[in-house]
């Protein structure tokens, strides 16, 4: 087994981040075993091809670097949880790693498979059939935005949980409307949701982002937070520092409101793109008066981050009803 490399210094294990030898986050990629190459995934699919290649716990060889620093590494392929596995932290307070679910402009709705071993990315299914995002942009006639699927890329916040168990009431609205009526809500059970700006397209896989601020989405009566972030290789990400900061920003002057318009109007169709009967039931809500800015957004991730520390460091509390069904933990070896 042989494979290479051109000049580009790669960890020594396969997994599901920018700066390794993911197919979920790389466009270059090297040859492995059997002259098979590992391909991004395109339209959100991983290649058919690496998926039989690269079974976990395989081993191959990469070559890296040229002449004096060359070297012949020896790997083995690690299938493991972007939910559990992945550490949201960074070498700064004001950003974070995240994982990609949906890219900017798909339909195809994913998410992270919280009732899995692996808790891999798969397709959200409703009544038997895969959900996808059909909303155009046109829920208001006096802002019509022209969507093609997923306006943003989308994700989730490792090492997040939002707690079913946190109850509290709550003010609440129909996002730009200003009638309020008092709701108990408590958590989506779910990590974080998380939207990423960029001036280039994102796959699938992690990325490292700077939060900005957030939004105190209620969906169905839950709490269901949406992080507002700039990719981090955005090259004046240094300008951006709040939600507010965008309109003065050529390449996310509109993002702001495109946000609250799709999460206002994106369920308010069917998965043929037709507005449903009493469509105004399924307008998107959020929490009144609350703070939006990204020291909210940072206190938000913080409390969720308990809320998951709390459950994945205690066995008992894992056996509780309302966590009970969810996996807590990444298998130590992938299931035959």
């Amino acid at each position: 087994m042989r494979a290479s490399l051109n000049n580009m210094n790669q960890p020594k294990q396969v997994g599901f981040g920018r700066t390794n030898m993911s197919a979920l986050s790389m466009s270059a990629a090297p040859r492995i075993s059997r002259n098979v190459t590992m391909n991004a995934v395109k339209d959100n699919h991983m290649d058919s091809e690496m998926s039989k290649t690269l079974a976990n716990g395989e081993q191959f060889v990469q070559t890296i670097g040229d002449g004096l620093d060359q070297r012949v590494e020896f790997l083995t392929v690690q299938k493991y949880s972007p939910w559990h596995d992945v550490d949201p932290s960074t070498d700064s307070p004001s950003y974070i790693n995240c994982v990609i679910e949906i890219v900017a402009g798909t339909k195809t709705k994913y998410e992270v498979a919280t009732k899995e071993d692996f808790n891999s990315i798969a397709p959200d299914v409703k009544d038997g059939k895969v959900r996808t995002l059909e909303y155009r942009g046109d829920g208001d006639p006096s802002k019509d935005f022209k969507f093609s699927g997923m306006p943003h890329a989308y994700g989730m916040i490792p090492r997040t949980f939002e707690d079913p168990s946190h109850k509290e009431t709550v003010p609440v609205s129909v996002i730009g409307e200003s009638q309020e009526e008092m709701v108990e809500v408590g958590g989506d059970e779910d990590p974080i949701d998380i939207f990423v700006l960029s001036d280039r397209k994102i796959p699938m896989g992690q990325i490292k982002c700077k939060v900005i601020g957030v939004i105190h989405f209620v969906d169905d009566g839950e709490i269901d937070y949406k992080v507002i972030c700039v990719d981090a290789d955005f090259k004046d990400i240094d300008s951006i520092n709040e939600m507010g900061d965008l309109k003065k920003t050529s390449a996310f002057s509109t993002a702001e409101a495109e946000i609250e318009n799709w999460l206002k109007y994106y369920k308010s169709v069917d998965n043929d793109g037709k507005r449903l009967e009493n469509a105004e039931k399924k307008y998107g809500k959020t929490i009144a008066n609350r703070p939006t800015d990204s020291k909210e957004a940072l206190k938000v991730i913080e409390e969720c981050r308990a809320y998951y520390d709390r459950i994945v460091n205690s066995k008992e509390t894992q056996e509780k009803k309302e966590y009970k069904k969810l996996k807590w933990t990444t298998p130590t070896k992938a299931k035959e």
